[in-house]
């Protein structure tokens, strides 16, 4: 929803100004670049002691916006968690349970082992 609203802001900035478009750009660009580098992101974690990568990036769907998130763990078993939600932290908590939904199908995990890492 901000992407959107920063996105319909400056298009009526743009649309608005005269012809120096060239002081206007330097002004927003940088501002405009950092928000949107934001919205891609990776990292590690550890999941039940094993090293794991994370990676998370913005997509539009039916003109919406949302978040696309996987997790991988390289070094423990080959199984990709991979979830789409609206939202940044929620996104990556249902990839996370989806690898451990599919590691525990696969007979990787235990049920134990997963109770133990949601603290049921």
């Amino acid at each position: 929803m901000r992407i959107n609203l920063c996105l319909v802001s400056v298009l009526v900035i743009l649309s608005c100004s005269p012809c120096q478009c060239t002081n206007l750009f330097d002004l927003i660009l940088p501002t405009l670049t950092t928000h949107l580098t934001k919205l891609w992101r990776q990292g590690d974690l550890e999941l039940l002691g094993n090293y794991c990568t994370y990676t998370m990036r913005p997509l539009f769907l039916n003109w919406k916006f949302y978040y696309s998130a996987s997790v991988i763990c390289p070094g423990w078993t080959q199984i990709r968690g991979s979830a789409k939600a609206s939202g940044m932290t929620s996104v990556l908590n249902q990839a996370i349970e989806d690898f451990l939904t599919k590691a525990l199908k696969a007979g990787v995990v235990n049920k134990e082992e997963v109770r133990t890492y949601y603290g049921k």
